[in-house]
């Protein structure tokens, strides 16, 4: 049992990860430690996430919602950077960054999806770290599904990938 509640089977839906995962490829991800007094990890650059879906206006909320913790309407994306480093030019207009010294404020984090055409922090702005859900630690299953030329064009944008 202590298996179950440290991990979560994560479903890949869309094609905002590919060429990394594509859909349907199943993965295993380890939940991040939720409801404690310490201020929760920041991950490292690279690394890939699962966060709530962000609100269309208002981007990523705090405190995470009991219904996304438990695994509903979740994004899987990839870090492009935490605290402290600097804020890449493609996320600058999305966060509001001026400068090129402008950096990621502490707390928070700008995710990437790995197509072109995702959506993510470049239209919503920071993800603080306590909204992580769960850290991806690789994928247990592949979908087989072929991948629809709409996908290999990145001017078409994709949804992001959620969980079942």
């Amino acid at each position: 049992m202590r298996f179950l509640r440290r991990y979560l089977v994560v479903v890949v839906e869309g094609w905002s990860m590919y060429p990394t995962y594509a859909d349907g490829d199943r993965l295993l991800a380890r939940r991040a430690k939720q409801g404690t007094n310490q201020q929760p990890a920041s991950p490292s650059v690279g690394a890939i996430v699962v966060v709530p879906r962000p609100d269309e206006r208002n981007g990523w909320c705090q405190p995470l919602p009991a219904e996304l913790a438990a695994g509903a309407g979740l994004f899987v994306k990839r870090v492009a950077a935490s605290a402290g480093d600097e804020v890449p030019a493609a996320f600058r207009e999305a966060v509001g960054a001026a400068g090129p010294e402008f950096r990621v404020p502490p707390g928070m984090l700008l995710l990437v999806g790995d197509h072109p055409g995702s959506r993510d922090s470049k239209q919503h702005g920071y993800c603080p770290v306590d909204q992580v859900v769960a850290r991806v630690v690789r994928r247990i299953s592949v979908s087989g599904h072929v991948v629809p030329p709409s996908v290999l064009d990145p001017d078409i944008p994709h949804r992001s990938i959620g969980v079942a």
